[in-house]
């Protein structure tokens, strides 16, 4: 039959263009070694980017929060605010956190109250049926859409500077500190700096 491809002529054509072209063999390998490597990407554990900045399960597209830096920012604030008032001199200071950031997440759903009388007495039953966002994005898995991100609230603040031996710098001191970080007088402690 003349209309048929006889195979084992291709085959032979195959070979002998590739025995006479190197540089097609070549290529052809390296062709075959990158698809190979991709491929087996693919069987490969994900990596995990939560070591790296604005990256991580809870980052959800949002910049991730480093508590510790959030922290030692508002420590040098507030340290160079307390400076500026007269007399109080060289300064440190310490925040404490009562607790890390918050997230919360997207969801979609409804909530609904039921009255029931009871003996007499009126009770509310509150249900809820709620789902979580999700986004999916090209790497794969899912991930949480972060709807808001609450900062850490502060705990105290402890203040130690050269004038915080006056009671009138210790009153400033505290009075600034309790503004700045809207918390209590009694969550804030100044005393004065030890002279080495």
């Amino acid at each position: 039959m003349k209309g048929t491809l006889d195979i084992k002529a291709v085959k032979e054509k195959i070979k002998l263009w590739f025995a006479e072209n190197k540089k097609v063999k070549i290529i052809m390998i390296i062709g075959i070694i990158g698809m190979l490597l991709i491929l087996a990407s693919e069987f490969l554990p994900k990596r995990d980017n939560s070591d790296r900045p604005g990256q991580g399960a809870s980052a959800g597209g949002a910049g991730e929060f480093d508590v510790k830096e959030y922290t030692k920012e508002l420590e040098e604030r507030l340290g160079e605010l307390i400076c500026s008032i007269d007399g109080v001199g060289e300064t440190k200071v310490v925040i404490f956190m009562e607790q890390g950031a918050e997230m919360v997440y997207a969801k979609e759903g409804k909530e609904s109250a039921d009255s029931v009388q009871n003996s007499g007495q009126s009770q509310e039953k509150f249900a809820s049926d709620y789902k979580y966002s999700y986004m999916e994005p090209k790497g794969g898995g899912k991930e949480p859409i972060v709807e808001k991100e609450i900062q850490p609230k502060v705990r105290g603040a402890v203040v130690i500077c050269e004038g915080g031996g006056s009671v009138i710098i210790k009153e400033k001191v505290t009075r600034t500190v309790c503004a700045a970080l809207d918390i209590s007088s009694a969550r804030v402690y100044v005393d004065k700096m030890t002279s080495d």
